[in-house]
């Protein structure tokens, strides 16, 4: 039987589910030779790397890739998910983290504000606390809660860092298309409102994080949140 690698005292991977880890996985699979991290990946990357941990935060997109999951790894889910929608694809063991969702409202620009305090992220009580929209961004908070001594993130692009770009799918999947055409239909501002949200929900991570424990997160693929983003690890010249 494997032994289960554990978050505490290791360097973490987290693997976001964006077009990157494609466009650049020759360069990640190296760094995972070299490196030996604990892999903590977000909703569905198994056409491109088998996770240690892989947290599910898409109802929709669990329902459509469950059964692609591998065994060997150890599946995390938020406790507020439909226990339903778990049990109707697996069940084993799985293991979960309690969050209180919230979501940024306008009154959020002074500091001092109600709606910017409430978004302040925080771990307090056995919770997480702060305005949360994507699996990436929770599942590096987890891994410091868990203990982990680094963190490096892959695949974390954002949702409009291809759009002007022809012929990509914003995700390492294909159902990931469905972005652009959303993008084209609703229009590039609602998803340029959500990167914006969930980079000001980093930044609040990243000072917190810093303070609490004592080392901050990097990104190593091209993304939209260019302030956590460092080209040289994986030595990627081009894109942003």
């Amino acid at each position: 039987m494997v032994k289960k690698r554990k978050i505490k005292d290791n360097h973490i991977l987290v693997v976001g589910a964006g077009h990157s880890i494609k466009k650049y996985k020759n360069e990640i699979y190296r760094f995972i030779e070299e490196n030996n991290p604990v892999t903590f990946a977000c909703n569905y990357i198994n056409n491109i790397i088998i996770p240690d941990y892989h947290l599910w935060n898409s109802v929709k997109r669990w329902n459509l890739f469950a059964d692609s999951i591998d065994k060997k790894s150890i599946l995390v889910f938020s406790s507020t998910y439909p226990k339903d929608s778990i049990r109707e694809k697996i069940d084993g063991s799985y293991k979960t983290f309690k969050v209180v969702e919230r979501r940024w409202k306008t009154g959020w620009e002074n500091e001092n504000s109600r709606q910017y305090k409430r978004c302040k992220v925080c771990y307090r009580k056995g919770k997480m606390f702060g305005c949360f929209r994507d699996s990436v961004t929770l599942a590096i908070f987890y891994a410091y809660i868990k203990g982990a001594s680094k963190i490096s993130v892959v695949g974390a692009d954002g949702y409009t860092f291809y759009p002007d770009k022809n012929n990509i799918n914003a995700h390492c999947f294909e159902e990931g298309l469905e972005t652009e055409i959303k993008i084209r239909q609703i229009g590039q501002k609602y998803y340029k409102d959500l990167d914006i949200e969930n980079n000001r929900t980093l930044l609040l991570l990243y000072k917190y994080v810093l303070k609490k424990y004592g080392f901050g997160f990097e990104m190593l693929t091209p993304t939209i949140h260019t302030q956590f983003y460092n080209k040289n690890i994986l030595n990627i010249k081009g894109d942003k």
